[in-house]
Parts: C-alpha cells; sequence; structure tokens
C-alpha cells in the first residue's frame, strides 16, 4: 500500500492531454498525492515494526504452547472413571457426564412470575441452559430510490411491511404508511403489544459451577466453557398442559400474562398463537454434551483444578487446563490441542506477513 501510495504521488502527472499543467484539488505537482503517500509512509514505519514484534511474539506462543503440550503428552497420567479420585496428579481422563447430579432447571428458573404450575410444566437436567422469548410483530422497513435528474433530481422513500418473530418490542406508532401495514400485518393491526408482563424478555443463561464428569468435579474455568447449545424438544412435555385448542385471541393485548391455559407446546416451542401479530413463543435450549474430556490436576477428592507448568527458556509458569466437551483418547486429545496450536501459529503468520509487506 505505501510503496503503490509513494508511485502514485511521485509519478502523478504534471500536463492532462492538452499540455496544460493540473490544477485543483491535487495540485500543480501532484502535491496532494504526496501528501497522501508520505502519511502512508508513516503508518508504514508504525505497522511494519509493530507486525514483526507481533510475528515474533507468535512464534514464541506457538513453542511455548507446543512445550506445555508436550508436558500433557508425556507426563499426564489416564485416570479411570470409576473408583477413587488420584489425589493432585497431572491427569487425563474421558468420562461420561453424571446426569443425576446434572441441575433441574424449569421455566420457572427463567420466568420467576410464572405461577408454580406453568413454571413447573417443563423441566430437564442439564449442565447449562438458556431461554428465549419472542413476539410475532408488525415490522416496518424502508428502501430509498434516487429518480429524475439535475435540478429535478430526488430520493424517494419506499415503506414495506411484513410479520416476523423478534425478542424485542418494536415500535410501531411511527409507522409511516399505516394502510400498508394493515394490508401486511392484519386489517385489525393497530400496534405491537407489550410483552406479557409476567415473561422475562431478557433472561440470563444459567450453568452449573461445577460439573460432574465420572467421579471428577470440574473447576470453574472448565465448567463456564459449556454453553447451552441444544434445543429442548417441548412436544414431550404437551400431557402437562390442557388438552383443548387454543383459541386466537383478539389482535391487542393477545396475552397480558402467560399461564397454563393460554399456551401450549409446538414442536421447539411453547406458543399462545402463531399466526397473528401478538403472539408469544418461548424456546429453550440445553447442553448437549454426554461424555467429557480434559488434562487437569485431580485436586483432592477429584475436585479439579488446573496443572501448574514450570518455566523455561523464553516461557514462563503457567497452568494448563484442556476441556474436550466429547469423548477423546488421550492421542486424540493432543492431536487435537497440536492442530489448534498450529492453526493459529500459520494463520497469524500470513497476517503478519501480509500487513508487513503492505
Amino acid at each position: 500500500i505505501t510503496k503503490l501510495l509513494v508511485f502514485a504521488g511521485v509519478g502523478a502527472r504534471m500536463a492532462d492531454e492538452d499540455g496544460e499543467a493540473e490544477v485543483g484539488d491535487t495540485g500543480p505537482f501532484g502535491i496532494e498525492k504526496a501528501k497522501y503517500a508520505f502519511c502512508a509512509c508513516c503508518v508504514g514505519i508504525i505497522l511494519l515494526p509493530c507486525m514483526l514484534i507481533m510475528l515474533g511474539l507468535n512464534e514464541k506462543g506457538y513453542v511455548c504452547r507446543e512445550k506445555d503440550i508436550i508436558y500433557a503428552e508425556n507426563d499426564a497420567t489416564e485416570a479411570s472413571c470409576t473408583g477413587t479420585p488420584p489425589k493432585d496428579q497431572f491427569v487425563f481422563f474421558s468420562c461420561a457426564i453424571d446426569e443425576k447430579k446434572l441441575q433441574k432447571f424449569t421455566l420457572k428458573d427463567f420466568n420467576p412470575d410464572f405461577d408454580a404450575d406453568l413454571g413447573n410444566a417443563i423441566t430437564f437436567n442439564s449442565v447449562a441452559a438458556s431461554q428465549t422469548v419472542e413476539m410475532y410483530q408488525c415490522i416496518e422497513s424502508i428502501s430509498t430510490s434516487t429518480t429524475g435528474t439535475g435540478d429535478n433530481k430526488k430520493t424517494v422513500k419506499t415503506y414495506s411491511y411484513r410479520m416476523e418473530w423478534r425478542s424485542q418490542s418494536i415500535g410501531s406508532t411511527g409507522f409511516q404508511d399505516p394502510n400498508k401495514a394493515k394490508a401486511a400485518c392484519g386489517a385489525d393491526f393497530d400496534q405491537n403489544p407489550s410483552f406479557p408482563s409476567n415473561v422475562k424478555v431478557s433472561s440470563t443463561p444459567q450453568r452449573m459451577k461445577k460439573v460432574p464428569v465420572g467421579i471428577f468435579e470440574l473447576h470453574a474455568e472448565l465448567s463456564n466453557s459449556f454453553q447451552a447449545d441444544t434445543t429442548v424438544s417441548l412436544d414431550a412435555f404437551a400431557n402437562n398442559f390442557p388438552n383443548t385448542p387454543l383459541t386466537p385471541p383478539a389482535m391487542t393485548n393477545q396475552a397480558p400474562r402467560i399461564t397454563k391455559n393460554n399456551i401450549r407446546p409446538n414442536g421447539n416451542f411453547l406458543e399462545t398463537c402463531s399466526t397473528k401479530v401478538g403472539c408469544v413463543r418461548i424456546s429453550l435450549k440445553k447442553n448437549g454434551a454426554t461424555y467429557a474430556s480434559a488434562f487437569v490436576n485431580s485436586g483432592v477428592g477429584g475436585k479439579t483444578a488446573a496443572q501448574p507448568t514450570k518455566s523455561s527458556w523464553g516461557c514462563s509458569s503457567g497452568n494448563f487446563a484442556e476441556i474436550f466437551q466429547a469423548r477423546k483418547t488421550k492421542a486424540e486429545a493432543i492431536s487435537s490441542l497440536e492442530s489448534s496450536n498450529t492453526g493459529q501459529l500459520w494463520a497469524l503468520r500470513v497476517v503478519g506477513v501480509l500487513l508487513s509487506w503492505a
């Protein structure tokens, strides 16, 4: 980039096709272009050493990380998933997550204002869980186009409307074309209603602080890596709800409060309805892992911790703990760590070299 801009500045044409000197924004001798080239040179002077430093740190990081991986490969003892956990040893294990010790999640965990009858109608055990609440709402879109030329040139705005599931309230009082909105969102559409008062629209994902894996209990650093990533099928809980069809509610105030009588499981959702503005649906997610493989210090009583690592030339001491939310052999786990380390090394190498050259 610097080289090209310098070339452009120095090689700026001094005359146009008629042989007259160029004037205006570029100046008579390409002065403005030269200014830009000079600024680019300054950026290059700063950027080049920064990229060289980054490349050096990248190489160092790769070597130190590889040192820890080799340490894990040579020194981590493969531990059993049953019996008595070893005490204060560097271990590798690959065990089933103990479903009996998982946390029980309910709708009431995410919606404290639900009555107990509804709040406990859906329960599942998991390491982590999350809830998403959405409402079917009328959405306005704006597109612009330009017509005419010269003094007659003007910008025209076109408004269009559609219905979408959204997890936040969309204001509709300022819609620019109410007639189009009614045509797209229902003849009785007036405005998007508020979410039901007893549902928590923005709820915080929840997870266990210590995940039980075999005879071990993972410490917080590893437990926090478990996310709610698998949708919970809610059809399985249909028997916990009244066996009567829902009556489509009026357009406004469709469900001021969610109760067991105005919501039903439908596939992966709990829905008050599904085709009108103001319908509300709730979905839940859990963690889908059934196995975990880890390099850790076994701690005391199976309560794991990170394994301390020793310093070496160029590498400081630190801690080592790795988790895979899958069943792996020790060799497979080491291979995964090495592949990740090598991938990061080359990615930063490519970025650093390209920016250094630019």
